[in-house]
């Protein structure tokens, strides 16, 4: 999925459209020399030589007007999956209709919601907590409705779909993003935190290991859709209220900040084959806001539970709802160790996986071990 055929010819209106768009934070000065620098060199642009033969083309076409299929990347991992579309269709609508996750709207709310963010914002900029140009960037105008999606998860049993809602373009997106490049420098701080694969394998190498060690992986079963958003909210409330760099990054109050974020996770919502859902429970996965909120709840969630555990795993290591464990007490003590962690909040569960034949898999890596260390080969 990350491979880019050439394009047949240059694609000017795109990357003048995509220059404007980026130029929309600077002066006008500024943005008029970009505009000398991208228009002196589409002028000289030439198309590149192709990638792909005339056959691969013709077959990547054939797949892309084939309307039966759909083409789409895995949950985890570098993999592509071609589904029949009817099977995918029949494996959203179940998801959809499975729980109470999930409840059909009367309406398309957008504009209800465009209205109460507006005023919001309107607010923020009376009382000189958001400039007049932050206010306007951030004051939803002609939005379009939360699109739905499912990647497949083809290391679990029946390849089901992990929802995904494309929030790009909604009335929540850009006060959700703005509120996350507010919360990021929250995260990410402590021993746990994995960046991407590369970073994991790199620290996964510095574990001496020894030969009763066992390799073990937990998963947060829904973690996005199962965060509790009131519970998230009181947590970061109370690190931002200790954050004394919070000034340097919005003339914002903690409880305002709290507020908006709370505004845009209860507002998840999405169209689906004509008709609009509403998400009761937790976080979309697809929203700017979700993954550090989840993260921020998670590092909370992961201290208490292994502050409160009399014996502690050699390593934890998590990336957002993975967590990679060497266990050093048995097997037994490992068992309790899982109940320990599911019985710290109701609304999060894990499930287990331990090492096969002195290997395991851990996001899109596979590590094995030997007597003394680990080793991680991408899958």
């Amino acid at each position: 999925m990350n491979f880019s055929p050439t394009p047949t010819s240059i694609p000017v209106k795109e990357l003048i459209a995509a220059t404007e768009h980026g130029l929309k934070d600077l002066c006008e000065g500024e943005a008029n020399l970009v505009r000398s620098d991208v228009l002196r060199v589409l002028k000289k642009a030439k198309v590149p030589q192709p990638n792909i033969s005339r056959e691969e083309r013709e077959a990547l076409n054939s797949l892309k007007n084939d309307d039966s299929i759909i083409v789409l990347p895995v949950d985890k991992g570098r993999s592509t999956v071609v589904m029949d579309k009817d099977k995918y269709q029949e494996k959203m609508n179940n998801l959809l209709s499975e729980g109470d996750t999930y409840q059909v709207m009367k309406k398309d709310p957008t504009l209800s919601l465009e209205r109460k963010i507006g005023k919001a914002i309107s607010e923020l900029k009376e009382q000189n907590k958001v400039d007049k140009k932050k206010a306007s960037h951030l004051t939803p105008k002609h939005t379009v409705s939360p699109r739905i999606y499912g990647l497949p998860k083809i290391h679990k049993e029946n390849m089901p779909l992990r929802p995904i809602v494309s929030s790009i373009n909604s009335p929540c997106y850009n006060l959700a993003k703005h509120l996350a490049d507010i919360l990021t420098p929250l995260s990410g701080k402590g021993t746990s935190y994995i960046k991407n694969s590369q970073h994991f394998v790199e620290k996964a190498g510095q574990i001496p290991i020894e030969p009763g060690d066992l390799l073990v992986s937990f998963d947060v079963v829904s973690l996005f859709t199962n965060v509790p958003i009131d519970d998230a909210s009181k947590i970061i409330g109370d690190i931002l209220r200790d954050d004394d760099t919070l000034k340097n990054r919005t003339r914002m109050t903690s409880d305002e900040i709290v507020e908006l974020m709370k505004l845009c996770l209860t507002s998840t919502y999405f169209k689906w084959q004509g008709k609009f859902y509403e998400q009761k429970e937790g976080q979309a996965m697809g929203s700017p806001l979700s993954p550090i909120t989840s993260n921020i709840f998670m590092e909370h969630f992961e201290t208490k539970a292994l502050d409160t555990y009399p014996l502690k795993p050699v390593a934890w290591f998590r990336f957002v709802d993975d967590t990679f464990v060497v266990w050093r007490h048995g097997k037994d003590e490992l068992v309790k160790f899982l109940s320990h962690l599911n019985n710290q909040h109701k609304c999060i569960q894990f499930t287990m996986e331990i090492e096969e034949a002195g290997g395991i898999p851990f996001l899109d890596v596979k590590v094995q071990r030997s007597d003394t260390s680990l080793r991680g080969t991408a899958l």
